[in-house]
């Protein structure tokens, strides 16, 4: 019998309208982000879970089925004191663990789901960090990072392009785009990796990510070992941008490679960010050109 994979998604969450211009849990609307945390938890079940069924039209018959890429899930949602949108959740609170933590900044919380994982690492076989904003809706997510793994080493890790959808004029938009070239220099001082494998009969293209930020990071358990012996384990060091940045990047960024899919085939592994707050700012603050990136 196939082994079913054990994964933990440890989701920071916090909400204070008012609090931070800068970031969603302080500049909208307590309905919006109640959406988004709704939207977040459910597509890691819809996705990647079991309670999955099938309508057999000719027998009137509903059946349990399982599905090929399901995982044992264990979703737990860190907070900080009141301030956070749970109790306008709570149908789903069978979905979730939620765990209180005491810290001073709630801007940490992110640092704080490490020690989630820290204290849950023999549990587990992938372990995942997750801004409470993103949607997963690729049941494949897990099994390509598997794929990946597979073809290279542990000191590599692969991170989804992030996007943002709309009706219109531009139906999807991938939103971390390439950094400045000081950054980028910074980052790879001995120029830029790429890699090439078949998948599915297509030749999909990976490059060393100018933009390493996703809000998210996928790790194996042998990938979590590693990074815990490390001294950007853990650390609260909030210099890349801001606090939720470094929390999500900064301590995978100076353990391992991060690779990315190709602009050019993106959605091999791809996650949705909430909303619309990135693609408001083109023709704004990123005026749009006629040439398209190759």
């Amino acid at each position: 019998m196939k082994t079913v994979p054990r994964l933990l998604v440890t989701i920071p969450h916090f909400f204070k309208e008012g609090s931070n211009p800068l970031y969603g849990s302080g500049r909208e609307k307590a309905a919006n982000r109640i959406q988004a945390l709704r939207r977040c938890v459910s597509a890691l079940h819809q996705s990647l879970g079991s309670q999955h069924a099938v309508i057999q039209v000719g027998d009137r018959q509903g059946r349990r089925i399982e599905p090929a890429q399901r995982v044992a899930l264990d979703i737990v949602i860190c907070t900080v004191g009141d301030n956070h949108l749970l109790d306008h959740i709570q149908d789903m609170s069978g979905l979730f663990t939620h765990m209180a933590v005491t810290i001073q900044d709630p801007m940490l919380l992110g640092f704080e789901c490490q020690r989630v994982m820290q204290e849950r690492a023999g549990d587990h076989d992938w372990f995942a960090f997750m801004e409470d904003d993103l949607i997963l809706s690729d049941p494949w997510f897990l099994s390509k990072l598997a794929w990946f793994q597979r073809h290279t080493t542990p000191l590599v890790l692969l991170q989804p392009n992030r996007y943002e959808v709309s009706g219109g004029p531009w139906h999807k938009v991938y939103i971390d785009g390439d950094l400045s070239a000081h950054l980028v220099n910074q980052i790879m001082p001995n120029g830029q990796i790429c890699m090439k494998a078949e998948f599915l009969g297509l030749d999909i293209h990976f490059v060393q990510a100018k933009n390493p930020h996703s809000g998210t990071y996928f790790l194996t358990a042998e990938q979590l070992r590693h990074w815990m012996g490390r001294r950007s384990f853990l650390d609260y060091d909030t210099s890349l941008f801001g606090p939720l940045e470094s929390a999500a990047t900064y301590g995978v960024l100076r353990t391992f490679q991060i690779f990315k899919p190709h602009i050019g085939n993106a959605a091999f592994l791809e996650i949705q960010h909430h909303g619309h707050a990135f693609i408001r700012t083109l023709n704004t603050k990123f005026p749009m050109q006629d040439e398209p990136l190759r």
